[in-house]
């Protein structure tokens, strides 16, 4: 299914059509319903990749979890916390993230 924007000037368009070639036609500068606006992304989802980065340098893992680089690189360290190694680069996955967070809201085992 492809997404096109009807022309202003040109023929009426509803405010969301499929047509007969299977195109979904979307009228320009209309305000959707919500109904509408959550219909047209679940059909979307199916065609468009999620955007989730494959890996994360301490920095940016940092920012994502909201903790100090420092407290990141003494649990890589002490081997604490899932990561990966890159070469000499150390490397955060998505799944590794939350795994972190998991970690972080059970708190330190008892």
């Amino acid at each position: 299914m492809r997404v096109r924007m009807g022309k202003a000037g040109g023929p009426p368009v509803q405010m969301v059509q499929e047509g007969a070639d299977g195109v979904l036609y979307v009228r320009p500068n209309v305000v959707m319903s919500a109904d509408v606006i959550a219909r047209l992304d679940a059909m979307l989802r199916h065609f468009v990749p999620e955007t989730r980065q494959a890996h994360y340098n301490y920095t940016e893992a940092a920012l994502k979890l909201g903790v100090s680089e420092y407290w990141l690189r003494t649990r890589v360290g002490k081997g604490e916390i899932p990561h990966r190694r890159v070469g000499t680069y150390v490397r955060f996955t998505d799944e590794d993230l939350d795994e972190i967070r998991d970690s972080l809201r059970r708190g330190p085992p008892t």
